[in-house]
């Protein structure tokens, strides 16, 4: 059985050294998070020798439908692939490029396997398996279809809103908040959640990061292996980067 390519999730650009199937990369529009954002010209360079998979992850309002469209129409000109949230941005892609390279990935959309199943048959793409489910649950969903993509590594987002939180708060408190490292705590338990904002809107994220570093043999007939870099140290990176690279020898 061949075995699920390795994508890495950028946001540094050193991690584009590490060896691998593809890059996740954000575009300098509609990347809301996750991933570092480069510009067109910056994107044309990187893929005449890298796979780059564009993170197109915001929820697209109607009033940037036709910027959507011209940014894509520049994209599907060049040799890049793309990983979408927004359903009618997906749908808008399909019309224009080869289902091959296209990825939904829905977030929360993805709860059980008649949910992946129906997202299949509807776009015929490969889907990504979403956090709010348990280990065995997403083995499973893999074993349904091999039409898969599952982040082996990382933080997964809990929330999202185009609702500036953080702004919010300070403007209600009157006081200005550093942005850099900023977690939430909720009042009955102690654990920290990272949360970051920009100009679509504000993100929340698990506690804990995903590690199935030691469980890749029960994830084999998945089509891609994701290893997500946002809020991870170089240490960490490097230490799961080793362990997936056994795996793969």
């Amino acid at each position: 059985m061949k075995k699920p390519k390795l994508l890495i999730t950028v946001s540094k650009k050193e991690q584009l050294n590490l060896k691998a199937d593809g890059y996740i990369v954000g575009y300098s529009v509609f990347t809301s998070f996750g991933a570092l954002r480069f510009s067109f010209e910056e994107i044309k360079e990187l893929s005449k020798d890298k796979n780059l998979y564009i993170l197109l992850n915001t929820l697209i309002h109607e009033d940037n439908l036709q910027k959507f469209k011209d940014e894509v129409g520049r994209l599907i000109n060049l040799n890049v692939s793309f990983i979408v949230q927004d359903l009618g941005g997906l749908s808008y892609i399909l019309s224009k490029y080869p289902h091959e390279k296209v990825i939904l990935n829905p977030y929360t959309l993805i709860c059980n396997r008649d949910d992946l199943l129906t997202y299949n048959k509807l776009f015929d793409v490969v889907i990504s398996i979403t956090d709010n489910l348990s280990n065995s649950e997403k083995i499973d969903l893999i074993k349904a279809s091999n039409k898969t993509m599952i982040m082996i590594y990382g933080t997964y987002p809990i929330y999202q809103s185009y609702r500036k939180v953080i702004s919010l708060y300070e403007d209600y408190k009157k006081i200005d908040i550093a942005r850099d490292a900023l977690y939430l705590r909720e009042d009955t338990r102690n654990d920290l959640y990272p949360i970051t904002e920009n100009e679509y809107g504000s993100f929340i994220f698990s506690h804990e990061k995903v590690n199935l570093a030691d469980r890749l043999d029960e994830l084999e007939n998945a089509e891609y292996f994701v290893i997500n870099t946002f809020n991870c140290s170089h240490e960490e990176i490097l230490d799961i980067y080793k362990k997936v690279g056994e795996f793969y020898e």
